[in-house]
């Protein structure tokens, strides 16, 4: 394309143009390829409470998690496991309640939240759980007797556990 800088109306294309009016901003409106468009700003979205969002790749040294969706309201959401390196299925490792590369729901189950706190600046632990009857060990077992924990917190960000 031609770096040289015509007078909006002057481009050749300009020239040639049906339309009667070849202002700068009738044809930024109309957003005509030829108009020296402003660049776009898309606006910055606000950090969630929960500190997620879909999209997101959260975990830790144990597990990689690729959000898919999550409900504001109540902090629930589904993500695929991408990365597991913990895949033994013996009790108490993380491949006996989760697999690689299948999707799992997680429910908030803690989220600590000071009255006087601003809700946008939330530094709040968070706490989800895949719920017992999700987890991969229950199909094969039945009642596992365990919690598989994914939880935030300012000082150590996403970590993972298996309470008993």
């Amino acid at each position: 394309m031609n770096d040289v800088k015509h007078e909006h109306g002057s481009k050749p294309a300009c020239k040639q143009c049906p339309l009667p009016n070849k202002s700068e901003g009738t044809c930024i409106r109309r957003r005509c390829e030829h108009a020296d468009l402003p660049p776009l700003v898309l606006p910055e979205a606000p950090e969630s409470k929960w500190h997620i969002r879909a999209g997101n790749i959260i975990g830790d040294h144990q597990i990689q998690l690729h959000i898919i969706w999550v409900n504001e309201n109540n902090g629930n959401f589904k993500a695929q496991v991408v990365e597991l390196n913990d895949p033994s299925t013996e009790p108490g490792h993380l491949g006996s309640y989760v697999t690689e590369g299948r999707y799992y729901g997680f429910e908030c189950i803690d989220w600590f939240t000071s009255p006087t706190m601003d809700k946008a600046a939330n530094d709040d632990p968070v706490t989800w759980e895949i719920p017992e009857t999700s987890t991969e060990r229950f199909h094969r077992e039945g009642s596992v007797g365990a919690q598989f924990l994914m939880g935030w917190s300012k000082e150590n960000g996403f970590t993972v556990d298996l309470d008993s």
